[in-house]
């Protein structure tokens, strides 16, 4: 049978995946600590066992044929499984020495996570926190294949099998350098356009009627709220940040709230940061741990 091979040679699925996400077998090579010709024979193996040609090899790297896409694909169902049992079996005994792996902003990592995993590694000095970030990912696929344990974001994940906890709640507000030297009018406004409040709301959509619309059609467009209030600070323009956020810039003394007019809300824009798990992971040891601590820490 074909999975019986492919569990054979399930070392070489390992190398074949290296291959096919580097592109080339000489880009696998630093990754695996393997030689070229190492590679190149376990691939070759690979292809005998099953007698298809899973790769075409040109002058700019290595191309899937259509059994290696699918060879590609149940390689890493197959790794996801594993993660997914190992995940299962790991901290059933002691949730308090388990790992967690969470998806999060790179804005959200800024402030959010020092504080609570300096205070959480006190207290359980075995259990240990890994961080992914990212500025657009949603995490969905990731959680969905266990990759990772938690995302937590701005508004909760959507979608069948996921059920989000609300941590605290946030708000926006408009920020400027406190070295500001350029006009208002003459300036920029930096915004993050994939940002929304509970509602779906786009932050574009949520200025209206607070900025003037000439600023308005002089964005700058950036992918993360940490980006933006760097670009805040550097006097690039005025721009709009989590209030959280910001409060991180405002100790530093590096931005200030701005104010359009007396008329004009300071803060606007509510939006949950949340903790999203898969709903068939909601009675693991580690994850009901893990959970409460952090719904404790942001009470």
């Amino acid at each position: 049978m074909l999975s019986k091979r492919l569990l054979e040679h399930s070392e070489k699925l390992v190398i074949f995946e290296a291959v096919c996400r580097h592109g080339s077998i000489h880009g696998a090579t630093n990754e695996l600590k393997l030689t070229q010709p190492a590679i190149t024979r376990s691939l070759q193996t690979l292809e005998k066992s099953l007698n298809l040609p899973l790769l075409t090899r040109g002058r700019h790297g290595v191309e899937l044929t259509w059994a290696g896409e699918l060879i590609l694909k149940f390689s890493k169902s197959l790794n996801a499984l594993s993660i997914q049992t190992m995940h299962e079996f790991e901290g059933l005994n002691d949730p308090k020495s388990a790992t967690v792996t969470v998806g999060t902003f790179d804005s959200l990592a800024e402030y959010l996570w020092p504080k609570f995993i300096v205070e959480h590694r006190k207290l359980f000095p075995l259990f240990k926190i890994n961080l992914r970030t990212s500025n657009g990912d949603r995490f969905q696929n990731r959680l969905r294949c266990s990759e990772i344990d938690f995302v937590v974001d701005a508004v909760p994940e959507e979608g069948e099998g996921v059920t989000s906890f609300k941590l605290y709640d946030d708000q926006f507000g408009l920020f400027h350098s406190v070295h500001r030297k350029a006009m208002v009018s003459d300036g920029f406004i930096v915004i993050v356009p994939s940002a929304t409040d509970n509602r779906k709301t786009p932050l574009a959509d949520l200025l209206k009627g607070k900025v003037d619309p000439q600023i308005m059609s002089r964005q700058i467009e950036v992918d993360s709220f940490a980006t933006a209030a760097q670009f805040i600070a550097e006097d690039v323009g005025i721009g709009v940040l989590p209030l959280r956020l910001a409060a991180q810039y405002q100790k530093s003394k590096l931005i200030t709230e701005f104010k359009f007019s007396k008329s004009s809300p300071l803060h606007f824009g509510l939006h949950s940061i949340c903790a999203t798990v898969l709903d068939r992971r909601l009675t693991e040891p580690k994850i009901k741990f893990f959970l409460s601590k952090l719904k404790a820490f942001h009470k």
